[in-house]
């Protein structure tokens, strides 16, 4: 029987009573019903929150959380038509554990749905030299959609959340199978 898939489960927010911790725990549960093994990096984390004022150790802390894994799901947050600071300082601090290797993406807010951080993601993910994947879950107004077991409330919607998280699952699956032996065969040339 093959190894599960070991994904990384990046949080994209720091705030105080975050609702990052809610979706984070929602894509979880769905990428362990698929199969998938997750790490957490979560920017509160004690090795990982001195990132935000620039710690070498945190860094190297990220560095080892992220390199073994075969590919990552952010959840972020939309803020102000864009994607949490906190997000971006982490995502600066990668070296080359991301490349070659498929980051899908879950984002919410309000009626956005978190679409637009998206989008301004993508290029600073491409300079990673990470394969985003297309499709993305958004929930917009999550805090009217989930109830405080941390579910949808409603059955209808959370078919249609569970689909879509099925499917961003299943590229994420392909990507993976794909990449992860591309990179053992041939490793990505060092940039200059």
């Amino acid at each position: 029987m093959k190894a599960a898939t070991t994904i990384a489960l990046i949080q994209g927010s720091i705030r105080e009573n975050r609702y990052n911790d809610v979706i984070a725990g929602w894509v979880a549960d769905r990428l362990h019903g698929e199969g998938f093994n997750t790490v957490r990096v979560d920017p509160v984390a004690p090795d990982l929150l001195p990132l935000q004022s620039g710690s070498g150790l945190a860094a190297r802390a990220l560095r080892d959380l992220l390199a073994p894994v075969e590919g990552a799901v952010i959840v972020t947050p939309e803020i102000n038509h864009a994607y949490p600071g906190a997000l971006k300082t982490l995502l600066d601090e990668i070296g080359d554990e991301l490349a070659a290797k498929p980051v899908g993406f879950v984002s919410y807010g309000d009626e956005s749905g978190g679409l637009r951080a998206v989008e301004a993601l993508r290029p600073i993910l491409s300079q990673l030299e990470t394969t985003t994947l297309r499709d993305t879950v958004s929930f917009a107004h999550p805090r009217q959609r989930f109830g405080i077991d941390g579910e949808l409330s409603d059955p209808a919607d959370l078919r249609q959340m569970n689909e879509a998280m099925s499917q961003l699952s299943g590229r994420l699956r392909w990507w993976c199978e794909a990449l992860t032996p591309a990179r053992s065969r041939m490793p990505l040339p060092e940039m200059a």
